[in-house]
């Protein structure tokens, strides 16, 4: 339960360089809290925390905005969206619960990317695997090897640390609520 796995791959995407970030960690099956995190509005509460935690890990130089139930990450000042995520789409299978955002824009995201996040719940027999998994990621500007060296050392390790906080402050969520039988607000 106390391992955190984490992997950043370089992807083929098309005819563009994409990324792909994945972070997981393994909680124990505890039925009861699957099934309420599992719901639409568990899911979108763990979304909106992983944007708070987002915006904790910069310094608070970003924020998480929405906008009609869309995630946008805005540099605080002045206030130009770094990336900009469309409305949340939902999986709900029996033993796998996701929400998913795609990647629209922003000053940080090349134009014609098909990226998105996601985070995802799967139910197994020796437990339940939490997923961090940004996909297709085409930084602005990404065609130019300078611009794909300075993502590498940069957006993507900041995704990576933030994707750890986050499944870390699930992972105590998810045991406490077990604990307590409570769904996921924790307070």
């Amino acid at each position: 339960m106390g391992r955190v796995d984490v992997a950043v791959d370089p992807q083929r995407s098309g005819n563009e360089a994409g990324y792909r970030s994945t972070q997981s960690i393994t909680l124990p099956v505890l039925d009861p809290v699957f099934d309420a995190w599992g719901t639409r509005s568990g899911l979108l509460e763990m979304l909106q925390t992983y944007f708070g935690v987002a915006e904790r890990s910069a310094g608070r130089l970003v924020r998480a905005r929405w906008h009609g139930g869309r995630p946008w990450l805005v540099l605080v000042w002045p206030p130009i969206p770094f990336v900009r995520m469309g409305e949340p789409a939902y999986d709900l299978t029996a033993d796998r619960r996701a929400i998913r955002v795609g990647i629209e824009g922003g000053l940080l995201v090349m134009p014609s990317t098909h990226a998105n996040l996601a985070i995802e719940l799967h139910r197994g027999p020796s437990g339940v695997m939490a997923r961090v998994d940004l996909v297709g990621y085409q930084p602005r500007f990404g065609r130019y090897a300078i611009v794909r060296w300075v993502y590498e050392r940069t957006q993507v390790q900041v995704h990576g640390s933030v994707g750890l906080r986050y499944l870390r402050q699930l992972r105590d969520r998810w045991t406490r609520s077990g604990v307590d039988a409570i769904g996921p607000s924790v307070g």
